[in-house]
Order: C-alpha cells, then structure tokens, then sequence
C-alpha cells in the first residue's frame, strides 16, 4: 500500500494536467485506487481521505461509482468497529453494483455482510459469495477479496 500510495500521490498532479481526471471512468477507477492504498496504509487520517474519496465516487451519480463509493465507506466503517454501519453501507452499496454489472465487487459485498451478519445465514451468504468469486475466474480468491476491498484482519 505504501508504494501504491507514493506512486499515485506523486502522479495525481501530472494526471491532472493532461487532462485524465476530467473524464469520470479513469477519475472513479483511479479515485478507488488512491482509497484501497490509503486504507492499506492504515491510521485515522488516512482512512478519513479515503472516506472523502468514497464521498466523490458517490457525487458522480454513476451507479458504479455509488456502489463502490459505499464499499469504501463500508471499509472505513470496518477499520473504525462500525460493524452495523459497515453492513448498512455494503446493503447499499450491492443494489448498485448489481445494477452496474459489476459482480466481483457485488460478490465481495455479499461476503463482508454476511461475516458481519454472522450466524448461519450469514455464513452460507458468505460461503456462496466466495464460491461465486471463484466462479468468475479469481484463482487466489482470498487474495482478490483483500485487494479489492481492504478490510480489518
């Protein structure tokens, strides 16, 4: 995280000079990266830019970028105990995603609240999220589920 981090601070500025984060695609996804490496990185200072990052995806009004805005609140919640408020923020963020097409992201929703939800429904929600991971082509699943959405060990 902390030289995905350092890469991209250091590039933000020339991004925005030509021009990159005008277009809203490239300014979600590389929003999104600069929130999973601060995350990573960890600390209170840094999950609240991540927080705001989340804000911005969400401004952008593309159901995409709402849902993965909420994944990242829901993330910062996690790193902050909110359990509830994770599982409320990954509730809203899975119509979204669903909507999107974006069924890794979905999956990896679906994962997170049920190990928050807990108990036996939560747990097989869980399961078949991680098997439908697998299903999409993740062959480290357990790896793809930390790098797409960093969440407290």
């Amino acid at each position: 995280p902390a030289k995905a981090f350092a890469r991209i601070d250091a590039a933000w500025g020339q991004l925005e000079t030509i021009g990159c984060l005008r277009l809203q695609q490239p300014r979600i996804e590389l929003g999104l990266l600069r929130a999973r490496a601060l995350l990573g990185l960890g600390g209170v200072e840094r999950r609240r830019e991540a927080r705001v990052a989340a804000e911005l995806m969400i401004k952008e009004g593309a159901p995409w970028a709402i849902g993965l805005g909420h994944l990242i609140r829901a993330s910062v919640h996690a790193f902050a105990g909110g359990d509830e408020a994770a599982r409320a923020e990954l509730l809203a963020g899975e119509e979204h995603l669903m909507s999107a097409g974006m069924h890794g992201y979905l999956q990896i929703a679906r994962l997170r609240g049920g190990a928050l939800e807990g108990g036996t429904i939560g747990n097989a929600r869980s399961a078949t999220a991680r098997e439908v991971l697998s299903g999409l082509g993740a062959s480290d699943t357990e790896a793809v589920i930390r790098h797409l959405l960093p969440w407290p060990a």
